[in-house]
């Protein structure tokens, strides 16, 4: 019996192996791209916004600015409308707050109903552009009725990656509405 998948040239071998290196470089983008995104609003995730934000713990330079944001009152929107709803809510969040920031750095979602991310501008130019998601969240989606909170921190020198994250944290529960 002859099992050969080739021709007397070895073409076809060549084809498949080539179409096997296609197909399994495309599934491994495919498997990352699952791992460093979440799933439900396409943005990152937590685990690749510790990695683009922080090195061994660290904080990489040229940010200025962190804040945590969370969906005010967003239990209610689960409640009345059904976790599909929530879902849409979390979705319109996270894409308005990544189409306003982009410029200036990087959103993640970083778990439940709370976003975070970090800044290239000082605290004040921060909260400026911040400012600006509650109307654009609104004209996006004038019926959703969905309002967020968010608390801005300097990010100061030597600040490890949890000290970082304590410091949104603590900013966002200081604020109740901006």
């Amino acid at each position: 019996m002859n099992y050969r998948v080739e021709d007397e040239d070895g073409n076809l071998l060549l084809v498949l192996g080539a179409m096997a290196i296609i197909l399994f470089t495309g599934l491994n983008h495919i498997l990352i791209r699952m791992q460093n995104t979440d799933f439900l609003t396409g943005i990152p995730n937590r685990a690749l916004f510790e990695q683009l934000v922080a090195k061994n713990g660290k904080i990489r330079r040229n940010w200025h600015s962190v804040f945590m944001l969370d969906v005010d009152d967003f239990k209610h929107f689960n409640d009345d409308h059904g976790h599909e709803y929530g879902d849409h809510v979390l979705n319109l969040v996270g894409q308005q707050l990544s189409e306003l920031i982009m410029r200036y750095g990087v959103v993640a979602r970083y778990g439940g109903n709370e976003f975070v991310g970090v800044l290239r501008v000082q605290p004040a130019q921060a909260k400026k552009i911040l400012d600006q998601l509650n109307s654009r969240i609104a004209k996006a989606d004038p019926e959703a009725g969905v309002h967020v909170s968010v608390g801005i921190s300097e990010i100061k020198a030597g600040l490890s990656y949890e000290e970082l994250l304590k410091s949104a944290d603590k900013a966002l529960y200081g604020e109740e509405e901006w």
